[in-house]
């Protein structure tokens, strides 16, 4: 038995309202309810939604049957039958506004009643069947516009005279040029290629696709059947090669009405089949650059299975463990480790099932029974679902290394032990000019523990003059790089009891094995008394100057004077005359006295003395 139709009665007046229901009743219809306003209309309507409303249009009020129609219609899709006493055209004009379902004029018989209810809800029915329908056509559309729009390859609906229903994006991209999907509705491919073809007159081979397009469009409205072509040409000056499926396109009717088409882009395709052959041939040839390079090796290169089994070993690996490759393979790392070493290797194969590598250092047992020290650094091997398979292994012997580190540690001891009975002082610097090691000669020297003096800065030891000389030395250190040999210069240090000590010092540069700097080394050399000496010599000269300007007046002068008498008195005497012999022993005594004199000014005896 059908359902029967719920109606909403809208009537101000109790007694009409009440003979409706009667009336709706005996007709065969379910009265939900009873509203006497427009306000309680639409209460009701949105609460109890009726399938069908029967509207007073006259009611008493602010607001009639219009007003709650049109309240009702922005919220629901009910019908609505105007019921009124009234036909005065200026009321009918504002109820056709709401578009009722029907009209009736009161009073009405009872199958007048029945004939526009059924007709209101068959009409009511219908309407949401097509509104239905409707969306779900746009909603189709618009799915398949985005499916099709989405597809690298082109897609595209022609009618009978080869004019465009339909194309998608990439069609319009990569065949036509066309500006958007829209475009080439009601046109032809030839419309597109034409236009290509005028944009570039100088270059005929800009645009040459599509000569071949009509004829396998006719193909196949001839043979009514979806065909298979390949299409190409040039489009926008470069190749483009399609793989292009068509089919007949069909009405509901059975009627053709044009042809559907699909194509594929496979100009790259034919490329990189060449590319694969050439790829496979050059996979060959890397893969026996593989196993050289892996048996070439001197790391030793090991695959280890989830139980620890060797199943891959190198040359490097033979040699490292001592045993050949074929002992090697298929043995147990518990076999070749002590247990608690081999307990190292299950600990970090744990860390391995996590998918993170590791480096770690482990004590083998070679075939001679000698331990050896190695670093191995381990990587995880998965299958294509992620699960653990085993263990990518590098083994290194660090026997050498480890001798190197001893013979570095037993260097290092041997410096300190040099540096710390050294006269001078001797100190280790930072780049940010922190100390970071000093001897105990710059300890007693300047007063400071050697708590006092590491992590310390050398600035707080110095002058802000001297600063500045410490700032320029390490500049010129720097410029020369590796390659200087140190830099000597001299400034003052402050002692612990705020004295300035005067110092010598030679500083070079440290550099790592990769020749970038990182630190300074120093020594110190207590050059007070040095200093006080070079004083004391200035002022021996000083007074040597004064003393040869006092006295050389006193002497220069009278040996002059003695000089001239003696030769007038050489002059006068009598040849034979023994005095003459005197005189002559004067002025070479005279003469001497001058030179000696002239050589002392000169500081010839002091430059003697010195040397």
């Amino acid at each position: 038995m059908a359902k029967q139709a719920r109606i909403l009665i809208v009537e101000d007046e109790a007694i009409v309202a009440e003979d409706l229901e009667m009336t709706v009743t005996n007709i065969g219809y379910e009265v939900v309810g009873r509203a006497a306003s427009a306000d309680e209309a639409v209460k009701m309507a949105v609460l109890l939604k009726p399938d069908l409303i029967l509207m007073d249009i006259v009611m008493i009020g602010r607001k009639n049957g219009i007003d709650a129609s049109h309240e009702i219609k922005e919220k629901t899709d009910i019908p609505v039958i105007f019921l009124t006493a009234y036909t005065d055209i200026g009321l009918i004009d504002k109820a056709k506004s709401t578009e009722p379902y029907a009209y009736l004029v009161k009073p009405f018989q009872e199958r007048q009643l029945f004939a526009s209810i059924e007709m209101g809800l068959y009409k009511c029915r219908a309407e949401r069947h097509l509104k239905a329908s409707e969306r779900k056509y746009k909603h189709l559309y618009s799915m398949v516009r985005l499916m099709c729009d989405n597809l690298p390859d082109l897609i595209w609906t022609k009618d009978l005279e080869g004019k465009f229903i339909f194309t998608n994006k990439a069609c319009c991209e990569k065949l036509l040029n066309a500006k958007d999907t829209d475009e080439p509705i009601g046109k032809t491919e030839f419309y597109f290629g034409n236009r290509e073809k005028e944009s570039h007159p100088e270059n005929p081979d800009y645009h040459t696709f599509g000569e071949r397009c009509a004829d396998t469009d006719l193909a196949v409205l001839e043979s009514k059947r979806p065909q298979k072509f390949d299409e190409f040409g040039n489009v926008k000056g470069e190749f483009l090669y399609l793989d292009v499926y068509k089919a007949p396109f069909w009405d509901e009717k059975g009627d053709m009405i044009g042809t559907v088409g699909c194509a594929k882009i496979v100009t790259k395709e034919k490329q990189l089949e060449e590319k694969h052959k050439r790829a496979e041939e050059a996979l060959r040839e890397n893969e026996e650059k593989y196993r050289t390079l892996v048996e070439t090796m001197d790391e030793g290169m090991v695959i280890a299975d989830e139980n620890e089994n060797l199943t891959f070993v190198n040359r490097a690996a033979s040699t490292i463990f001592g045993y050949s490759k074929e002992e090697l393979l298929g043995k147990n790392l518990s076999e070749l480790t002590t247990p608690e070493d081999f307990q190292r290797v299950v600990d970090q194969t744990a860390i391995r099932k996590t998918g993170k590598s590791s480096q770690y250092e482990l004590t083998i047992i070679r075939k001679d029974g000698e331990p050896r020290i190695t670093v191995v650094t381990s990587t995880p091997m998965k299958d294509s679902n992620g699960i653990y398979q085993g263990s990518f292994g590098v083994f290194r012997d660090i026997a050498e290394r480890k001798q190197a580190e001893k013979a570095l540690r037993k260097s290092e001891k041997l410096y300190h032990l040099l540096a710390d009975n050294m006269i001078d002082g001797v100190w280790q610097l930072n780049l940010d000019f922190e100390f970071t090691y000093v001897n105990p000669a710059i300890m007693q020297m300047l007063g400071f523990t050697q708590e006092e003096w590491i992590g310390n800065s050398l600035f707080d030891h110095c002058s802000t003059e001297d600063m500045e000389i410490i700032l320029n030395v390490a500049r010129d250190v720097l410029n020369k790089g590796p390659e200087s040999s140190g830099e000597t210069f001299e400034m003052q240090m402050l002692h612990k009891n705020g004295e300035s000590i005067d110092v010598e010092i030679r500083t070079k540069l440290l550099f790592d094995d990769d020749g970038n700097p990182i630190g300074t080394q120093g020594a110190a050399r207590d050059i007070t008394e040095r200093i006080r000496a070079e004083e004391q010599v200035k002022m021996a000269y000083r007074l040597r100057e004064h003393f040869l300007k006092e006295t050389s007046h006193r002497i220069i002068t009278p040996v002059a004077i003695i000089g001239g008498y003696t030769d007038l008195l050489e002059e006068s005497a009598d040849p034979n005359d023994q005095q003459k012999e005197y005189i002559r022993i004067i002025r070479e005594r005279n003469e001497e006295i001058q030179e000696l004199v002239t050589d002392s000014l000169a500081g010839k005896y002091l430059k003697e003395y010195v040397e």
